[in-house]
């Protein structure tokens, strides 16, 4: 039996051809947490806790995914911790498509592995055909309004730090 040898860029190109595969590396993962805090006056915003997302504008490109990490306080101390908090019930409420969710235009928590643990967090992928702009949505805890409303800047061009 003859053994032949095929050079690894033949069966890397093979393999690329077969699977779809690019040289295009995936796209960075753009994070932003949410603090929730305890609600002391529920004039303004509804749910027990006040959902705080730690940028404004989340600078971004088509297709970049996006994870919220979901954090119960402050930060600094344990003053202002929502008590009994259910981090499943924190969704993120867009006021259009630029995650894709054209249905419902709502992302909910899940769990997912986070620098080595656990930890809850949503997560969506701005949608691969939006137009540029600016883009708003609204923190929600347990289906009610939980906080002001941030923004996904796709295409930014000032941004600094945001798109590739």
């Amino acid at each position: 039996m003859k053994r032949f040898a095929i050079p690894a860029g033949v069966v890397l190109a093979v393999v690329m051809l077969t699977t779809g595969a690019s040289a295009q590396p995936p796209p960075t993962p753009r994070f932003a947490v949410i603090h929730l805090t305890f609600n002391h006056n529920k004039t303004l915003f509804p749910a027990d806790c006040l959902g705080t997302v730690t940028l404004e504008t989340i600078p971004s490109q088509n297709n970049d995914p996006v994870t919220w990490l979901i954090r119960n306080g402050n930060a600094e101390n344990d003053d202002d911790v929502c008590m009994g908090i259910d981090r499943s019930q924190v969704s993120l409420h867009f006021k259009d498509d630029v995650m894709g969710v054209a249905v419902h235009k709502v992302l909910t928590a899940t769990q997912i592995m986070h620098k080595g643990k656990m930890v809850w967090a949503i997560q969506g992928t701005v949608d691969k055909g939006i137009m540029k702009g600016n883009y708003r949505y609204q923190v929600f805890y347990k289906n009610m309004a939980a906080g002001p409303d941030p923004e996904v800047d796709v295409a930014c061009d000032s941004c600094g730090g945001g798109g590739h």
